[in-house]
This record gives structure tokens, sequence and C-alpha cells, in this order.
């Protein structure tokens, strides 16, 4: 047999299947690529495709947001791609490829994305909270923190600001505001969400009853919202 004959099925496959038109499902969206792009770079794509059967219309569904899938096929057909400028979008993009294990993207979109320093913003009067609660453009998370009538600042036990930061920073404008307590009173945190007209409040207190800590019980009221 000669080495033209030998090779001849695999030729076939290449030019037939690598080059037609594969429909990926991803979270409901259907994208249209080759076998040849999905496999041209080494990450799980390669390792979904071999435990990913096609279902009877022919299309492999992939669990992920499609936001961004249009990047990842594009990087993975170029090995370059334009990423947007908003932060958030790339942070979005960053996680993605770090899901698909695309190493070069990740250091792309890691390079476009600054060390962050964290600012607390603080309201100071009751004109500035009308006018950061009126009409946000995004869902704005105010915390009202306790201050006792000697000037001590109280605050949950479990709350790391920093932490607490980096990880809703880019879901919530968040805005920070003192209340004075009175002698008699009792320390709370108070936190309220505002999106359009919408507003709900909550609070905290450490000596609550069934006993919770302050971050499961931030965590659950901003699921409800």
């Amino acid at each position: 047999m000669s080495l033209r004959t030998q090779f001849l099925p695999l030729l076939l496959f290449h030019f037939v299947f690598c080059r037609s038109a594969l429909r990926v499902d991803v979270g409901g969206t259907v994208f249209k690529t080759t076998l040849e792009t999905l496999t041209n770079l080494d990450g799980r794509m390669k390792e979904l495709l071999v435990r990913l059967d096609n279902d009877q219309t022919g299309i492999i569904f992939i669990d992920r947001s499609p936001k961004h899938f249009e990047v990842i096929l594009n990087y993975m057909r170029d090995e370059s791609v334009e990423l947007p400028n908003s932060m958030e979008d790339l942070r979005q993009i960053l996680k993605e490829a770090e899901y698909f294990e695309l190493d070069g993207l990740i250091e792309l979109c890691k390079s476009k994305i600054p060390d962050r320093s964290y600012d607390i913003n603080f309201i100071e009067n009751d004109n500035d909270l009308l006018e950061i609660i009126t009409s946000p453009e995004r869902t704005v998370l105010i915390f009202y923190y306790p201050v006792t009538p000697h000037g001590k600042v109280r605050y949950p036990e479990d709350l790391d600001a920093k932490s607490f930061l980096e990880k809703y920073d880019d879901n919530f404008d968040i805005y920070f505001k003192p209340y004075k307590m009175g002698r008699s009173d009792r320390e709370e945190w108070l936190w309220s969400l505002h999106k359009g007209n919408d507003r709900a409040d909550f609070k905290y207190h450490k000596n609550n009853f069934p006993k919770q800590d302050f971050m499961q019980l931030f965590e659950e009221s901003i699921k409800g919202f």
C-alpha cells in the first residue's frame, strides 16, 4: 500500500470533517465554527470534545455563558484578539479564558487589567445619599456603620473590607455611611440595596438569633434582590 493510499482516509477526514461547520450551543446561543478551530490550541476545549457527545441535532452543548464566547473562538482561531476596554468585560473574559485553559488569552487579559487598589467611598451627608440613590445606573450598596457616643467605629468581626471590595466591586457601587449610636442603642450594621426604583433594607447584629455570621447574611440578602 502506497503512503498516499495509506493516509488518504486521514486527509479526507481533515478536509471534510475538520473544515466543515460545527454547531456549538453555549448557554443557549448557537455558534458555528469548525473542529479545526476548536482543537487549534491546547486547553479544556479538547477535553470537552472528547467527553461530550453531539445531541440528536448534531449540536455540541457547553454549559457556559455565551456573552464572550465569540472572543474565545476568535482567540482559538488566530491566537490573537482585540479586547474591550471595559474592566468588567475584561474580568469576565479572563474568567472564561481560565475555564478553557487558554494561557495566552489569560496573559493578554491580565496585561490589560491594572493592579487594583481600593478606595472606600464614604457618604458624608444626606444630600449626597439622595443623589447617589436617585435612579442609579448600577445597583448601589450602602452600608450604615455604627459609631459609638465615644466615637469608636464598630464593624462585623468576619468582615475584611479589602476582600469584600475585591469580590463585590464589579457588581455594586459600594458606599459607607456612619450613623451615631445613642447610649442605649443596640449595635447594628445596616445596609440597603438600590436599583432603579427598587430598594431593600437589611440589618445585622452579632447576637442575632439564630446566630449568623455577617457574610452569610449579606450573601443571602443579595440573592433575593
